[in-house]
């Protein structure tokens, strides 16, 4: 069995990035689609769904973020001064070069999404509290 390199956790990091996002994803969904559903139902069970919902997907978000960094670490210091000759890093260069020197846009599942997902789901649970206390029905 070879030794572990940093393209290695390259690679694990960004097949864990894309499960854990792809999680989050289905997560939310679900959460959305039980709000929803039983908001014409009982609106103090969209409240729950949506609470419990939120302070999961911040959790889940945390570690997405984690994965995030860690990727972003390996992909902008370590490869880059180990091994100059990386497949990953010509790429990269070359997305730069085609996009702007710092339009990478790899930030954007590992921070942005999670964080804009979470936002809705704290309007959603605002809103379904508003709802519920000023007693307007849907």
């Amino acid at each position: 069995m070879s030794e572990w390199s940093m393209s290695d956790e390259r690679a694990f990091l960004e097949n864990l990035l894309c499960q854990r996002f792809n999680f989050f994803l289905t997560f939310f969904s679900i959460i959305i689609g039980g709000a929803v559903a039983s908001l014409g139902v009982n609106p103090w069970i969209s409240v729950v769904i949506l609470g419990i919902g939120l302070t999961i997907c911040i959790l889940m978000a945390e570690t997405i973020k984690r994965s995030q960094y860690k990727l972003d670490l390996i992909i902008d210091e370590r490869l880059r001064t180990e091994n100059k000759k990386h497949p990953a890093i010509d790429i990269d260069d070359l997305a730069r070069t085609k996009l702007g020197k710092n339009k990478s846009r790899r930030k954007i599942i590992g921070y942005h999404i999670p964080n804009l997902c979470n936002v809705i789901l704290m309007l959603l649970l605002f809103a379904s509290i508003a709802l519920l206390y000023l007693n307007i029905k849907i």
